[in-house]
This record gives structure tokens, sequence and C-alpha cells, in this order.
């Protein structure tokens, strides 16, 4: 029942477009699972074929669910995004029982696991499948009592419904403030001209208007307003609704057996444990800290005019970016309003892309693309490039870059047909989509990126270009997009890398309005700028894991307790970030979407930039940054398996040895 994609028509068509459609398509994925479970139910004895088919009817709803939720996050009509939302959580729920908590199917598992003589003719790839499977349904407690069983089952259907409206508060979040031209000093006339409603200027609780603002602007009342706009998203509802995804995630830990759900979740992800997760973070909070304290009298004796402090030297938090900003074009002559006109959206992509297709030895192209979902988004077709051959096609990657009402606030990249291998093997080519909210194009100028931007659109782009390359796996639910949540994120962060590289950066800039490169003396200062303030960077980044960490820890829903989510982010933030003042008018927790998917994995972001720092530095010390053997090396080794290996083998595979923090300390000036 594989959706098959021959063209870019037929990814797009795997995205439902109107309420029948999704509707038609919720039916007909639901009726072919019955109708393959009730096939199951006649299976004597178990052989490894059952299993690959089971294993299959995973991934053929996982390709609905991952369409429905990009849906959802992306469609133009308010309409369709609220019945996929619905469709979301219904379908969610109905999986839990139907599938993932299934006894039968689990009976089927555990029979083939117990027996030996079958387990032995498995290759490394199918023992190792055999083995995390078996793990996970211990972790969701298919080896309990019924009684037990059945009330996990309530809890993840109820967890799933908390966690879908969650993200819907942050994604309808609509909130904006109007103000006048005087409110806006320092902002650009390209700014300035796309927010213009008559006479007055409406901003948008969007990410590229608060990061412009927060940047540029040079009122610090505007910047306050903003700053308290933006981190006020889907507040006040989110903070009831935090509440109760970090209860039912407790229930569901401790009806498993397990301290709290930072346990559980853990007890999956290559850190294993909390403890462990807690280790890695504090043993950078010295070194951090002791960097952000010297960025921070760096920018005590550079106040500009307007910024004031309190009696005990802190920052307000609106007060920060703008600062670091000022320092950088003073002091390093790093003029960010002049590098984002360096780097037009559609020019830099192109640039981007010759990178891609250097070092991994593809081919990237513009293709017409018939049915998308609104006309600002572009299709790209990926091939392989073979030598005296004609090219393999691996897949299409939508971009979907500019803000609008109502699409998800933020970025990433949505796998949501997978490069499954079929019984010949060769694989099918897989479909994703980047999602971003880049600034729009002004009147008088094309859309231009600032670096911040470019980093952002390659880190995406890094996870399409793994979900397209994960094609070695032989389980259909090991291809694609999977992996441990503190893994994961390595391809895309270790691609981010390439950006700060001289040679890289004149590749991929062209002036809009000249189409030269960056002058070398501009780039020269950027690299020079990009562990200035990596203290500050890093503790945030601390921050935000110690508090995911923090509310799935074994005290919360202890006893019927409720926790105070926003306490514990207060608490959190002063004794991370003493430099800042805490603002009791944001509530940035009730718009923190990795709470629900990331869960208490967020330390994962910074753990995996240890891994990329060392592959990457490996590759740039051995003249591979546009090499395709490296490519080739680094493609076989860390993307193509796709969750079929251990990340550990893996990394070493590539490294030739245990990875380590050395080049990661480097990297942000800490070594």
């Amino acid at each position: 029942y594989q959706r098959r994609v021959h063209g870019a028509e037929d990814a797009i068509s795997d995205l439902p477009s109107t309420i029948l459609d999704i509707g038609n398509r919720d039916r007909e994925t639901r009726m072919l699972v019955d109708k393959a479970l009730l096939k199951s139910k006649s299976i004597g004895k178990v052989e490894w074929s059952h299993i690959r088919s089971l294993d299959y009817i995973d991934t053929f709803v996982d390709t609905f669910s991952q369409a429905i939720s990009l849906v959802k996050d992306i469609h133009p009509n308010k309409e369709i995004r609220d019945k996929a939302t619905a469709t979301t959580i219904s379908l969610d729920q109905w999986s839990i029982s139907k599938l993932s908590h299934n006894k039968d199917i689990y009976e089927l598992y555990r029979q083939f696991a117990s027996d030996p003589e079958r387990t032995k003719t498995l290759d490394e790839q199918g023992k190792y499948f055999l083995q995390e499977k078996m793990k996970d349904y211990k972790r969701i407690g298919m080896d309990l009592q019924e009684k037990d069983r059945e009330l996990i089952i309530q809890l993840n259907q109820q967890y799933s419904a908390i966690s879908n409206q969650f993200q819907a508060n942050i994604n309808n979040s609509n909130s904006f403030i109007e103000v006048t031209k005087d409110d806006l000093k320092g902002m650009t006339n390209g700014f300035l001209d796309s927010h213009r409603k008559g006479d007055r200027y409406v901003l948008e609780a969007n990410e590229p208007t608060y990061a412009a603002v927060m940047s540029d602007c040079s009122l610090s009342s505007t910047r306050k307003a903003m700053y308290e706009l933006f981190l006020k998203r889907a507040y006040p509802a989110n903070l009831v609704v935090l509440k109760d995804m970090i209860d039912t995630r407790y229930k569901i830990a401790h009806t498993l057996g397990f301290p709290s759900f930072s346990h559980l979740q853990l007890d999956g992800l290559m850190a294993k444990t909390p403890d462990r997760a807690y280790q890695f973070i504090h043993d950078l909070l010295p070194h951090l800290t002791q960097k952000a304290n010297q960025e921070m009298e760096l920018l005590r004796s550079n106040l500009p005019e307007g910024v004031t402090l309190n009696s005990k030297g802190q920052f307000h938090p609106w007060d920060l970016p703008y600062c670091i900003r000022l320092y950088k074009l003073k002091n390093l002559k790093v003029d960010e309003t002049i590098i984002e006109e360096y780097f037009p959206v559609d020019s830099t992509i192109q640039g981007l892309f010759q990178v891609y297709e250097r070092f991994f030895g593809l081919k990237l192209s513009k293709v017409n693309a018939k049915g998308k979902w609104h006309h600002d988004v572009e299709c790209i077709q990926i091939s392989k490039q073979i030598t005296n051959g004609q090219d393999i096609l691996l897949g299409y990657v939508f971009l979907d870059l500019y803000p609008r009402t109502g699409k998800y606030g933020h970025a990433y990249c949505s796998g949501f047909i997978s490069p499954i291998k079929q019984s010949n093997g060769k694989n099918l080519p897989a479909a994703g989509a980047v999602v971003a909210n880049f600034p729009k194009a002004a009147p008088e100028k094309p859309a231009l990126m600032s670096h911040s931007d470019v980093l952002t659109f390659f880190h995406e782009f890094g996870h399409a270009i793994n979900l397209i390359s994960a094609t070695c796996a032989e389980m259909t639910s090991s291809a694609g997009l999977k992996g441990m949540t503190d893994f994961v994120e390595l391809p895309s962060q270790m691609l981010e890398l390439w950006c700060w590289e001289p040679q890289i950066l004149k590749m991929i800039s062209r002036h809009y309005k000249t189409g030269l490169p960056l002058p070398d003396e501009l780039i020269e200062n950027k690299v020079k700028s990009k562990s200035i303030f990596a203290g500050y960077k890093y503790l945030r980044q601390s921050l935000f894991a110690l508090v995911a960490l923090e509310y799935y820890n074994e005290n919360s829903g202890k006893l019927g307790k409720r926790v105070d989510p926003h306490e514990i982010y207060h608490r959190i933030h002063d004794q991370v970030c003493p430099y800042e003042i805490f603002d009791d008018n944001s509530f940035f927790e009730c718009s923190f979407g990795h709470l629900d998917g990331y869960g208490a994995a967020y330390y994962g972001y910074m753990w995996s930039e240890v891994f990329a720092n060392d592959i990457f530095h490996t590759i740039k010390t051995n003249n591979g940054l546009l090499d395709p053997k490296w490519g080739h090396k680094y493609s076989s080794t860390i993307l193509c398996p796709g969750s079929s290996r251990d990340p550990n083998e893996m990394l070493h595979d590539f490294l030739g040895r245990p990875p380590n923090k050395d080049a990661f300390l480097t990297n942000i000036g800490l070594k």
C-alpha cells in the first residue's frame, strides 16, 4: 500500500488538500490496517517475513500521520488546519490502541524474539531492530498486567489530545501591536515598507519580526513591547495545558515503574539517564558562565544610548540582542544589515545547493509542481549523480519559507514519505518539506536572509538530506528521519558549520545589486565574531535544557502535586542567567513547542552538537569540505543507516575512535 512517488505531483498528492480528502485518507488508512491486522490473526509460527510486514504497517500509518501533521502546520485555510488537527488527535489515539499497544501484535514479536533458533539467523540490522523493539515494548508497559496496560493506553490517548492542543494554541496565536514610525527608529526601510498599514505599522508575533526588532530597533520601549508580545504567545491558555502535559507524562512514567518521565524517555536515548544529561550540562556550565561573565563586561563597558542596567548591573532581556549587535558593529565591524544584502534568498539557496551537490555528489534542481498549497512554495528535486549512467531520483523537498497567519511559527523539516527499500533492493523516492519563517521581500528589495537565517536553512535542509539519504535500512520504520532524539540533530548541526568557512561564504553569497560575493574583510570579521558571545548563546541553551529536564523530573506530578512551570522557569533562569533580569510579564514556556516532541531531551541539541563538531573537524582537517569522497564516507556511515544501527557505533566507525568534546569547546571559544 506504499504511496509511490514518481514525480513532484505524486508527493504533493500525499498531502490531503481538502476537508473531504482528509476524511477519505483517514478512513482508507484505518480500513487497510484493519484488514492487515485481521490477516495477522491467522499467523501460526511467526517468521521474519511476518515481523517485516508488521513493521511496515507502522510505517504505513506513520506516513499518513506525518502528512496530516504537516497540513495542520502549514495549510493556508484555517478550516483545513482545524480538520487536520482534529484528525491528528483522533489518529494518534486510534493508533495507540490499534498498533503500538496492541497485545496481539506484541505477542507475535515476543514469540519470535524468544525463539533463539529464529533470531540467530538474523543479520546485524535485524538483531538490532528486534532488540530495540522489545525494549520499546517494555517502556510502554506491554509486559504489565491488563489493568495497567489499559491505564497506559488511556493516559497516552489523553496526552495526545493535550499535546496537540498545546501546539495548536501556539500556531493559532495571531497577536500583534500597532506602532508609529517614530517607535521604529533604527529599523531598515525594507522592514518599514513591509510592515506599513496606512499611517501605522503592524508588528506580528512571528520569528522574523521579533528577531529584527530585538536586534535593530533603537527604542527600548518598542523592544520591550515586542519582547513581551512574542513571549506571551499562547498565554494564558498553554499554562494550563502545559501543566496537564507534565502531569499526564508523570502518571505514564509512574505506572510504568519509572521515577519520572525524564527517566522513562532517556532510557531509550544515548544519555540513558537524567543524571548523565544533567552532568553533561553541569560540566559545561562553569566554563560557559565564566565566558558569559566576560561577555557581559564587554557589553557593560560599551552600553548603547538608551540602555540602562538595574542596581545589580543586570540587563533587561530585550536589550541584550541590541547591545550585542551594536558591539559587533562597533568593535568587529560586523554590520548584519550589510551582510544580509549579500544573501538574497534565491541566489543563496542556489549557492547552498552547490555545496550539497559537490560534497554529497547530488543534483538539486527546482521543478514545477502543480497543486502546491501556497504560491510561495517551491519544489526541489534531488537525484544522485551517477558517472556514465542515469541519475537516480532520491526524492522531493518542498520549501515553505515565509510567514503567514496560522502557519507554524518556527523552522523544521518534515519527512512525510520515507525512502522505503523494496524487495528488489531499490528505494522508493522520499518526500519532505522545509518550513521556515524568513523575512519576505520588500517593495524595493528581494527577500534577504540574515547570516542566522542562512544557518537555519542549512540546518533544516540538512535534515532533508538526511531524509533522502537514509536508504540502507532494511526495516521500513528505520528509514528516513528516524533516530534517537539526542542524536537526530547531528546531521543538520554539522552542516551549519560549513556556513562559517570563508571558502563556503564566498560560494553562497552574492549581493542583490552587484552580484559580488562577500568581501574578504567582512568575511574575516564575521568569522571572528563567531564565538565572541558563545557563552551567552549556550547558557540560554543550557537554560532551556535544564527547564525541560526539571519539568519532567521525579518531583513533577508526585502525590497529585501540580507543578508551576512559570516558577520553575524563573528559578532556573536566575540560576543560569544571573546577568539578565527576569521579566514577569513574559511566559516563554507557553510557546516552548519542543516541550512536546523533545520532552525532557532538549539537552540533545548541545549533546549532538558535540558529535557534529567532532565530525566536522575531522572532515575539515582532511580538506574534505567539498570532497565527495568525504561526503560519501559521511553519508554512508552516518546518514544511510537511518536508525538501524547504534549511534555510538556509527560515530566510532566514522571517527575511528570514541567522540570527544575538544572540537566543540574550541569552536565556541572555550579551548
